[in-house]
């Protein structure tokens, strides 16, 4: 009878063994699921907080070309740019040039 239930006993020891095992088996797929998942997300934290500076970014420069097209169509500076820049005279007025000037 105690060879029985030593046999017994080892058989109780084996599948105790195999369902530890198993257990620690899944809770480490568990933990190497959640590990992965945790660094796909701060990546994808990371990219959003890349987008979300970029957006910023062009946003100011959307409002910086409205600012360039607001004066653009102001008749003020087109007549400055057309005289400074392209040397441009209203009918009847006469241009001098200083030639001394650098």
């Amino acid at each position: 009878m105690s060879k029985s239930s030593g046999v017994s006993k080892k058989r109780f020891n084996v599948e105790k063994l195999i369902f530890n095992s198993i257990i620690v088996l899944i809770m480490l797929y568990i933990a190497t699921a959640l590990v992965k998942q945790e660094i796909t997300i701060r990546k994808y934290k990371s990219q959003i907080k890349d987008i979300h500076a970029k957006i910023e970014a062009e946003k100011k420069d959307i409002d910086d070309i409205k600012k360039d097209i607001e004066q653009a169509e102001n008749i003020d500076n087109i007549e400055k740019i057309a005289r400074e820049r392209l040397k441009m005279i209203k009918p009847g007025e006469i241009m001098y040039v200083d030639v001394d000037k650098d």
